[in-house]
């Protein structure tokens, strides 16, 4: 189970828009066949919008933590086997080395919702994993530590519960 922070309450809209902070600059946007991504450049702050080509009235695939997900302190990406659990997907290119040494090529990455149960409220969160490798043949899914935090995220062990605290010291 997971604990959460109750002031830091991520929820995907319902539109199937999410945002997340992006380094570079300028605006740039790019199309695929389910979704859409803009980077935009305000006066302090830059954003990657990913805008769902799904209709409002199909739900949104959720994955809960329980569901064969390992929070992997090593892995630098988050990957996920299963296409069905992903969507606004984004041509993403790279070479994935599983652990029985099998290199796997990547041509795509989607948005992984997770729900998680926050123990202190008893309420269900729903986390959006960003940039979430598709990878064939996983057996459970990696939740990248590292790439977490690099997002401003807190993960904290505890334990018997694990703590996040979702854009830790950043006002969202």
């Amino acid at each position: 189970m997971v604990q959460g922070d109750s002031t830091s309450d991520s929820a995907t809209p319902a539109s199937g828009t999410s945002t997340a902070p992006a380094s570079g600059s300028g605006t740039a946007s790019s199309a695929s066949a389910n979704a859409t991504v803009a980077i935009s450049s305000t006066q302090d702050k830059q954003q990657v919008t990913y805008v769902s080509a799904m209709s409002s009235t199909q739900p949104l695939p959720i994955v809960t933590y329980e569901d064969h997900i390992t929070l992997d302190l090593v892995a630098s990406d988050r990957m996920h086997s299963r296409r069905k659990d992903l969507t606004d997907f984004v041509a993403f290119i790279t070479d994935v080395i599983l652990p029985d040494g099998a290199d796997i090529k990547v041509t795509e990455a989607g948005i992984l919702r997770v729900s998680c149960l926050d123990l202190l409220t008893r309420l269900q969160h729903t986390i959006p994993l960003l940039n979430t490798l598709h990878v064939l043949g996983l057996r459970t899914t990696l939740w990248s530590v590292i790439q977490f935090a690099q997002c401003g995220h807190t993960i904290i062990f505890g334990d018997t519960t694990i703590r996040i605290i979702m854009h830790d010291g950043c006002p969202e």
